[in-house]
């Protein structure tokens, strides 16, 4: 596997947790999404430069692209929390 590979796995790996925890915290949708992929996106950085060294010289770019899609990834995981709440809310006023 090389290390391009190695990276999106990681960045993968970390939306995940990161939706699964914050969506399971904050009930609004929408704040859960963003909040999770600026956490995701940061941590992401932070485990390359832990395992660089450095900065890399593209980390700008990685920070925009990275941070779509660990949007995307947040709005994935989080749609069952929405989907349940929202049954649970119906539930509670029939």
């Amino acid at each position: 596997m090389d290390e391009g590979t190695q990276g999106l796995l990681i960045l993968i790996s970390i939306s995940i947790v990161c939706s699964l925890i914050i969506h399971s915290v904050y009930r609004n949708y929408w704040v859960s999404a963003h909040i999770a992929a600026i956490i995701s996106t940061i941590l992401f950085q932070i485990a390359d430069f832990v395992h660089r060294g450095y900065l890399d010289k593209f980390a700008l770019i990685a920070l925009i692209v990275g941070g779509f899609y660990a949007w995307l990834i947040s709005l994935l995981v989080g749609f069952p929390f929405k989907f349940v709440r929202k049954s649970k809310s119906s539930d509670g006023k029939s």
